[in-house]
């Protein structure tokens, strides 16, 4: 299917020369008029994030819409929702302006089997094309047709209708889509328009709504959706708490990327260290170090808010966030700042889960909370599989593993030099290096976690924390990316990978297996990835 935007030079060349009556008309089908039915932009509302948006263990926003126990027990009950191929959409009809300017439209369109009731048949064409209600209109390849024009006005009493249930609109505000669908073997007439060579014979016509308004994310509602994940903040990196400026730029370039992407993503998660200023130091002392904490939480969120509304946003603790050795004092300050440090949430079918794996990482100073986690865990885990998810999502702030997953420490080889942005030129940092066991959970309780994916079928892990790209893989298939950082960047030299390097934003799109009258067990979908810089 080919999605065509319409070019506003085209809009002004199908625009009528004449009287006011004419242009009036014009405007109620090209959706100007101040009485067109196009629909309304709504004026922005506040988006809740961080602590208003991650609670009672999941995630709250207005695109995300979670099941309620009625929903899960209906889905049960059916086996599977109703599917987005399973839809008949309708177009209510509230008066008979809006009802004339659908049949005026489909006129323009030569859509002569158009019902006026906003009923459509099941007629299957060969070709479909689709364009976004409020961005105009396309005709025939002929553009000095005008609404004044003799056209074929569409019979209110025909049926016989192929619509086409769209998975999202291309552009923004849009809750409707106009489809239409060549019927003929080869079409008559082509254009390009906006750059997209398209047929544009058309010989059927449909509006529908682009989503059914109960549907909930437990649902695959679409055939794919997209998310971001990126890592490593960590306002006050660079300059070592001093100033933050140059991670604030670097988050806003990451926010610009994210507003850029088509389709908007249905989140965007980042793994972890938001702040980097965490405890007292030789440095600071403890009001000091939470006068500097505040200043970059404040400028974190003040940058990341900045997200998009129609884009939730998910953060998770790193160790600059709670502690290295995490304490029910430090995870209970994240929690006041960005909110529940781990959850769970449905998108599109797919289930995604959330954790704090620095206590992964070291429990000691929180084993209570650590096994109230990895008690969640499980259960979760247990009712993704109940439910059939498309896919399962982990994400965290350490790789559970960089290259093997069996590697013990002192079978991780590679080291990160002493960064140079940190070198004072005095060469007391020259023989300075990290060795890549700092980087990911240690084996005793990488497996703890590990066995329960391999249980659970679990798709794919996120993460951040190494600050350079990786991507390994289980011995079960089970993928682990490491997304790099926005901040300061590292490269292991264990880490051979021919892969995107620097700062950036990694995309994921999922795809999800809409053929199946019902979702029989977890991983009936994919996903691809990629890495952009900024």
């Amino acid at each position: 299917m080919t999605t065509v935007q319409i070019n506003q030079d085209i809009i002004q060349q199908l625009k009528p020369k004449g009287n006011d009556a004419a242009n009036e008309l014009w405007g109620l089908i090209q959706g100007s008029s101040p009485r067109s039915c196009r629909p309304k932009k709504l004026a922005p509302q506040y988006t809740p994030r961080f602590a208003e948006a991650q609670k009672n263990r999941t995630v709250h926003h207005s695109t995300l819409k979670q099941p309620s126990s009625e929903d899960e027990a209906l889905f049960l009950k059916n086996e599977q929702p109703q599917s987005s191929q399973d839809l008949k959409p309708t177009f209510e009809v509230n008066d008979a302006e809006a009802n004339l300017v659908r049949r005026l439209s489909a006129a323009l369109l030569g859509a002569h089997q158009y019902s006026s009731t906003g009923n459509f048949g099941n007629a299957v064409g060969r070709e479909e094309y689709v364009a976004p209600y409020d961005k105009g209109i396309l005709v025939e390849n002929n553009f000095d047709q005008s609404p004044t024009s003799t056209l074929h006005f569409p019979d209110s009493s025909s049926s016989n209708m192929k619509c086409t249930f769209q998975e999202q609109p291309p552009c923004d505000n849009v809750d409707y889509y106009c489809s239409f669908t060549n019927e003929d073997s080869k079409p008559q007439n082509e254009a390009n328009i906006d750059g997209v060579a398209t047929k544009t014979q058309a010989k059927s016509f449909s509006i529908s709504k682009a989503t059914p308004e109960n549907a909930t994310e437990l649902e695959a509602n679409t055939q794919s959706h997209t998310f971001v994940v990126c890592a490593d903040p960590q306002l006050g990196m660079t300059n070592q708490n001093r100033e933050w400026d140059t991670e604030k730029e670097y988050c806003r370039a990451a926010v610009r990327k994210i507003n850029a992407l088509r389709p908007r993503p249905k989140f965007a998660c980042v793994c972890g260290d938001l702040v980097n200023k965490t405890n007292a130091s030789d440095k600071w002392d403890q009001p000091e170090c939470d006068k500097i904490r505040k200043g970059q939480t404040k400028d974190f969120k003040d940058i990341m808010s900045q997200i998009h509304p129609d884009i939730a946003l998910v953060c998770l603790c790193g160790n600059h966030d709670v502690g290295n050795r995490p304490t029910p004092e430090t995870i209970s300050q994240y929690r006041n700042d960005f909110g529940d440090e781990y959850l769970a949430f449905w998108t599109n079918g797919t289930y995604n889960i959330v954790l704090n794996n620095v206590l992964f990482n070291n429990p000691d100073g929180a084993l209570e909370m650590f096994d109230e986690q990895l008690e969640w865990l499980e259960e979760r885990l247990k009712y993704a599989n109940k439910f059939h998810a498309a896919q399962i999502y982990i994400f965290a702030h350490h790789p559970w593993f960089l290259y093997d997953e069996n590697y013990d420490a002192d079978q991780l080889v590679g080291v990160i030099p002493f960064p140079t942005e940190w070198n004072d030129g005095t060469g007391k940092f020259d023989n300075i290096v990290w060795p890549d066991s700092y980087f990911c959970v240690p084996k005793k309780y990488r497996t703890i976690a590990l066995d329960l994916f391999k249980k659970y079928n679990v798709t794919a892990c996120f993460c951040g924390h190494f600050h350079q790209n990786l991507v390994s893989k289980t011995s079960w298939g089970m993928d682990m990316i490491v997304t790099g950082p926005i901040s300061m960047t590292f490269e292991s030299t264990a880490n051979k990978q021919e892969i995107e390097k620097g700062r950036g934003i990694r995309i994921v799109d999922v795809y999800i297996d809409q053929k199946q009258k019902k979702r029989t067990k977890v991983g009936e979908g994919s996903f691809t990835h990629r890495f952009e810089n900024f």
